[in-house]
């Protein structure tokens, strides 16, 4: 229920409520992926990752270090599951490349390193 209730506040009019939303859903990375199997888990991995991707591409730059640093987080315990959405992800993380600047394209480097290391071989797909 809880990360239920934090999806929405993904897309708040507010920068810092997005920013803080980031950082909680990372601390719950690990319970986030452990529920895939669970009825609804998929669906909810699919809004959160969608949603830290959409952040990712935030206007603001708090926001997009939080959701670039909440997304490397949820790669490092999703791994394999990111495969199916591996197109949409790098298509996002591409965007953010031409968009950032010097401090959060560290991050991002960061999350395309990560990346590479959750999903394998299957990036040269």
């Amino acid at each position: 229920q809880m990360v239920a209730f934090l999806i929405p506040l993904l897309d708040d009019k507010f920068p810092l409520i997005r920013s803080i939303t980031c950082w909680t859903l990372s601390r719950y990375s690990k319970f986030i992926v452990q529920s895939l199997g669970h009825p609804n888990g998929r669906e909810q991995f699919d809004k959160i990752l969608m949603g830290l991707l959409r952040r990712i591409l935030d206007t603001n730059k708090r926001v997009q270090e939080a959701a670039c640093s909440a997304f490397a987080t949820l790669e490092e315990e999703a791994a394999e599951e990111l495969v199916p959405r591996l197109e949409v992800i790098l298509q996002h993380l591409m965007c953010a490349y031409g968009k950032y600047q010097r401090r959060n394209l560290r991050i991002l480097y960061d999350a395309l390193g990560t990346l590479a290391d959750a999903v394998g071989a299957e990036l040269n797909q």
